[in-house]
């Protein structure tokens, strides 16, 4: 996988939600009453899109730091994004303080014109999904939409819990050419305290050491670089 250099191993850059689950069958539902003029039929608006892609909700191709405030007007707003090791990235978010829309925009530094290197996601409320995957999903889960084992950093420092190799997968390479990286956690109350899960050495989804523990998707990004 190729990943950005603030938000996968050290020296890259980095910038991935249960599905709902089943619902039991629910009892049939009276038929609506016809409009009339004392009985109008509401209309409910659409919900809010809630999957990431390549081209969703912005363009890292085409998009630029202008182009995206232009779009979104006041749902948008430059930020100085946190990154690792202290970092401070400069970035746009959407949906400023919306914990279940927020998305923060990370811009390229490397070319001219602000153009849109990765956003990312993260924090429990977040409803964005991206390959059927979101915050909170478990590992087991991430394996299985990949299809193939996953590396990952060990847990407690500032890359820690980064995937570094989807092992070829379906997740490696997303459809519009951007590339997905996860964030994973271990976690709190894991019995085994983090044994054999801490530090900056790698880690397979397959190890016997992970067998068994609650490893979840702590962060979702798309990167373009």
């Amino acid at each position: 996988m190729k990943a950005l250099k603030y938000a996968a191993a050290p020296g890259l850059l980095l910038l991935v939600a249960c599905g709902p689950g089943d619902r039991a069958p629910g009892e049939n539902a009276a038929q609506p009453a016809p409009a009339t003029a004392s009985n109008e039929v509401k209309q409910t608006p659409s919900a809010p899109r809630t999957d990431l892609a390549c081209d969703y909700p912005v363009d890292g191709a085409k998009d630029t730091a202008a182009s995206v405030l232009a779009r979104f007007g006041k749902q948008a707003r430059r930020a100085t994004i946190a990154g690792p090791e202290g970092m401070e990235l400069a970035g746009v978010v959407l949906w400023p303080g919306d914990p279940a829309r927020e998305v923060e925009l990370i811009l390229d530094d490397e070319r001219p014109g602000e153009h849109i290197a990765g956003l990312r996601v993260s924090g429990e409320k977040s409803q964005w999904q991206a390959q059927g995957l979101g915050i909170g999903t478990s590992l087991e889960r991430v394996v299985a939409a990949n299809g193939a084992a996953i590396g990952f950093w060990g847990f407690g420092w500032d890359y820690g819990g980064y995937v570094s190799d989807f092992g070829k997968g379906r997740l490696e390479q997303l459809p519009g050419g951007c590339s997905l990286g996860l964030r994973l956690d271990l976690a709190a109350d894991d019995p085994q305290q983090g044994e054999g899960l801490m530090g900056d050495s790698a880690v397979r989804s397959d190890d016997k050491a992970v067998a068994g523990r609650r490893i979840f998707v702590d962060e979702i990004s798309l990167n373009w670089r």
